[in-house]
């Protein structure tokens, strides 16, 4: 008898280069009939990121005091006025309008709200007042 190790493989296995013809490495290139352009796959994180950023709204996130006299619809006025393009949704939260502007507000914007605020608040003082 001989060894196992002397045999050579099975008559149905042909041999190429030291190895079994079936073992053989297959080319992983691209096709040369495909059309299509191969695509990089992008990983989760930066799917899920991408997909956060895309969910965010836009803008900048302001704040200003229902107390302070000033209504929606004076807020939205002067909003509309200084971004003619944008629409702006009345929101009330814990006593403030809660709005989003395409860039922050600026001193010279809060300023300009203060005036129309007071300018409003002024006008009703004067009605609402009693007579002598």
């Amino acid at each position: 008898m001989s060894s196992s190790n002397s045999q050579s493989p099975p008559d149905h296995i042909p041999r190429y280069g030291g190895r079994a013809e079936s073992f053989k490495r297959q080319n992983t290139a691209d096709s040369t009939r495909s059309t299509r352009k191969r695509q990089r796959t992008e990983s989760f994180l930066v799917r899920a990121r991408r997909e956060q950023e895309s969910a965010r709204p836009r803008g900048h996130q302001e704040k200003y005091p229902v107390y302070a006299g000033l209504s929606w619809e004076a807020l939205q006025g002067y909003l509309l006025k200084r971004w003619p393009n944008e629409t702006f949704k009345e929101e009330r939260r814990d006593d403030n309008w809660v709005f989003q502007t395409p860039e922050p507000l600026t001193e010279k914007d809060k300023a300009e709200i203060n005036k129309l605020r007071d300018s409003i608040s002024q006008g009703r003082r004067d009605s609402v007042s009693p007579e002598p």
